[in-house]
């Protein structure tokens, strides 16, 4: 029998990964499916996927959610986008279990923290275990458009994403005491495969990745 030897060579080097955190709330396995192809493509550094009070429990135990299932899904972004890093995953079961496990990582030196979410204003300090933590403990909790997100190329993004039934107020609130400022993208509801790639787009383009 003959032996095939193949040769290859790499002219170009993988683009460095966007230094973005994305956090999701789990979403229905056939949205984690196109979300994972659309946000690898885009780029970011690592995916946290949470269980959240709103969201389907079973979806954590679904066969997509297996490392191995994850990690193809990840290899098909890649392929799309022509680069070969694959992002790292971590889980969690809620939100609170997120924020006690990964809190100390995010709070780096210079890192940018945005909760995505609707234009719905919440009293923050009526579900929150530390009002005196928060600016204005009395008011409404005031949204900026995401446009305005102050990000900086090159420095960390911790973006938090909802799936399509949101955010609790309690959970809202968890956020906003660990540094987090909520952002916003109008009043529409959107598929949780749709806003995870328009923020992530225009987080990107607002910091300059998308410059030449």
């Amino acid at each position: 029998s003959e032996m095939l030897t193949a040769r290859f060579e790499t002219y170009e080097d993988t683009l460095p990964p966007p230094e973005v955190k994305l956090i999701l709330g789990f979403p229905r396995p056939i949205q984690l499916r196109r979300i994972i192809r659309d946000i690898t493509c885009l780029g970011i550094d690592s995916l946290y996927l949470t269980g959240t009070a709103l969201g389907e429990k079973s979806y954590l135990s679904a066969d997509i959610a297996a490392d191995e299932a994850l990690y193809r899904l990840f290899l098909d972004g890649c392929a799309q986008a022509g680069q070969t890093y694959v992002p790292a995953v971590y889980k969690a079961y809620s939100v609170r279990h997120l924020l006690s496990v990964y809190g100390k990582s995010m709070q780096t030196a210079g890192s940018t923290k945005a909760l995505v979410d609707l234009y719905t204003p919440f009293y923050a300090s009526q579900v929150c275990s530390s009002p005196n933590s928060l600016e204005q403990p009395d008011t409404p909790t005031r949204f900026e458009p995401l446009t305005a997100l102050p990000w900086k190329r090159g420095a960390a993004l911790w973006l938090a994403i909802g799936n399509e039934r949101g955010w609790t107020d309690e959970e809202r609130a968890l956020f906003l005491e660990n540094g987090f400022a909520p952002y916003g993208m109008g009043s529409r509801i959107l598929r949780t495969e749709t806003a995870a790639a328009a923020a992530l787009a225009v987080s990107l383009a607002q910091a300059g990745y998308w410059e030449l």
